[in-house]
C-alpha cells in the first residue's frame, strides 16, 4: 500500500513540476567551501571564517542611507554631476549637498579587516572628524557613532 501511495505522489509531483524545473535540497556542513563562498565569507589560515562585507548606515538629517561595504569594492560618497553624468555610490544631493559644500567625490568608505575607513578625496571644503580636518587621501578608521562633517553637512556613521 505504501508503494502505491509513493508512486501516486511521485506521479503527482511530476505533473506539478516539469522535469526541467525540479529542484533538490542539499544539506551542507558549515565547513563546506561552497557554502562559505555562497555566504561571501573567506577562511583565514586558522580556519576561522571572516565576513568580507559589512553594512554601514550613513544617517543624514535623521534619514539612514544603507551601504554595504565589501573589502574588494570601496564606496564613494558625494553628489551627482548632471553635466558629466557622474553618480557616487551614495548620493547626498537630496540633502542640499551642493549648497552645503559637499564635493562630487567627497569621501571614500572602505572595509579592511572588518574595520570601516574613511578617506577624504581632496574635497574642496574638507572632511571633519572629531573636530579635526582629515588629510586628503589618508585613510582614517571610523568607530560606530562617529560624526563626519562633509563641507557643511553632518553625516553620522553607524555600523554593526
Amino acid at each position: 500500500m505504501d508503494d502505491q501511495n509513493n508512486a501516486k505522489k511521485s506521479t503527482e509531483t511530476s505533473r506539478l513540476l516539469p522535469p526541467t524545473e525540479r529542484s533538490e535540497t542539499f544539506i551542507m556542513n558549515a565547513n563546506n567551501p561552497l557554502l562559505r563562498k555562497l555566504l561571501d565569507k573567506s577562511t583565514s589560515e586558522s580556519g576561522d571564517t571572516v565576513a568580507t562585507q559589512r553594512r554601514v548606515f550613513l544617517v543624514v538629517r535623521g534619514i539612514p542611507e544603507e551601504v554595504t561595504l565589501d573589502e574588494a569594492q570601496p564606496v564613494t560618497v558625494g553628489r551627482i554631476d548632471l553635466t558629466t553624468g557622474f553618480r557616487p555610490g551614495v548620493d547626498l544631493t537630496p540633502y542640499d549637498a551642493q549648497k552645503r559644500g559637499v564635493s562630487r567625490e567627497h569621501i571614500r568608505l572602505h572595509l579592511q579587516e572588518q574595520h570601516v575607513y574613511v578617506t577624504d578625496l581632496g574635497s574642496s571644503n574638507g572632511t571633519i572628524l572629531a573636530g579635526k580636518r582629515l588629510a586628503a587621501q589618508e585613510p582614517t578608521m571610523l568607530h560606530n557613532g562617529d560624526e563626519l562633517l562633509l563641507g557643511g553637512l553632518t553625516v553620522k556613521v553607524m555600523f554593526e
